[in-house]
């Protein structure tokens, strides 16, 4: 009796801890950055796929994009980043950009204009409604992700269905991104001086009496963008 009743004991506890498990969906191709087995360690089933949407699925509703300060930059410079959130909000309620490494860097790394990486941070949040998170480390991202999935997952179905992406970014909706993160110029303006000029090429080549045509852009507002495409870069420490 002893014996049967150990068992049912050990039973039950393989049961409960099985039903408040966290269900995590890691892309195949992240699976080399030590986060999967971080995740494993803290109790969490870990199920390897090539995702089509995101980084980690942690939810029916939860898709989180995880980048490096190194390939954040770099995915503005190639049109990615842009791709990826139009990917992730079309697919997901509750879509996540998780920022990982040293901020105070974020401006110094890379041959990258401050206004466009604030430019695309702020329409990250607003013009595509995905919030943007920054981590220290691996394992402050560890952190982040294992309490995101608790609090969406304890209690509810684990039944994660996994979204296939959109299709990619037209030119068109690349372009206003672009024109979108230079200073004071939101979704309305760059639609306006994209179709006054044709192209951002000729927004870049346009000088401040020509930009002022655009309603609402004054003589401030057009120094500014004429600082932002021809002002020397000068890195600073």
């Amino acid at each position: 009796m002893e014996r049967e009743r150990a068992k049912q004991e050990t039973l039950e506890k393989h049961a409960k801890r099985k039903k408040n498990q966290i269900v995590v969906y890691v892309d195949s191709r992240e699976q080399n950055s030590a986060i999967a087995d971080k995740l494993s360690s803290l109790g969490c089933e870990v199920r390897v796929k090539m995702l089509d949407v995101g980084d980690y699925v942690l939810s029916d509703a939860v898709v989180v994009e995880r980048k490096t300060i190194a390939d954040f930059l770099q995915s503005i410079i190639d049109g990615r980043l842009f791709e990826q959130l139009v990917s992730m909000k079309s697919n997901y309620e509750k879509p996540l950009l998780l920022v990982e490494g040293n901020f105070s860097r974020i401006y110094s790394i890379r041959n990258i204009h401050k206004n466009s990486i604030i430019g695309a941070l702020t329409s990250a949040a607003l013009n595509y409604q995905v919030p943007v998170m920054f981590t220290g480390s691996a394992r402050e991202t560890v952190d982040f992700l294992h309490n995101i999935a608790k609090r969406e997952q304890l209690g509810k179905s684990k039944d994660i269905r996994l979204r296939i992406g959109r299709k990619k970014m037209t030119l068109a909706e690349q372009q206003r991104f672009v024109v979108e993160s230079l200073p004071f110029v939101g979704p309305k303006m760059a639609k306006a001086l994209l179709k006054k000029f044709g192209s951002v090429r000729e927004i870049a080549n346009a000088y401040s009496k020509d930009l002022q045509k655009v309603e609402n852009l004054g003589s401030k507002k057009a120094k500014h963008i004429k600082k932002v495409f021809w002002g020397k870069y000068e890195e600073k420490e």
